[in-house]
């Protein structure tokens, strides 16, 4: 049989959201850095692990939730940044455990997930 007629195993899903914040990180002396804004990009790969039609709003309505607590704010003022350095890699990792979580409880998996604060800089999860 042809790879064409081979049925789909699973559908992955690609998302992307933007969250406007401000934040700073320590210079190596330890002093504050200056505080400065971002639109951090989150692009999320899921897979939908039942296979059910996909309203896509449900999946936008649930992950721009869990940002819109920190749109427009510095993050450093709030929980968990205000213990943890918001870096890139602790706001990803931030996130994604929020996120997995909250895809697991709608029977979807989060497969990858990238942060970007600027067009060339980029984590992976």
């Amino acid at each position: 049989m042809s790879d064409i007629y081979r049925p789909i195993k699973y559908r992955v899903y690609r998302y992307k959201f933007y969250l406007d914040a401000n934040h700073y990180i320590f210079t190596p002396t330890g002093e504050p850095g200056m505080i400065h804004p971002h639109t951090w990009e989150f692009a999320v790969e899921l897979k939908n692990k039942n296979g059910d039609f996909v309203m896509f709003h449900e999946i936008e309505e649930l992950i721009n939730g869990v940002l819109k607590p920190f749109q427009n704010i510095c993050l450093n003022d709030v929980e968990p940044f205000n213990q943890k350095v918001p870096t890139l890699e602790n706001i990803g990792e931030h996130f994604k455990d929020i996120i997995r979580q909250k895809m697991d409880l709608m029977n979807w998996e989060l497969l990858q997930m990238e942060i970007s604060e600027t067009p060339s800089r980029s984590y992976i999860l």
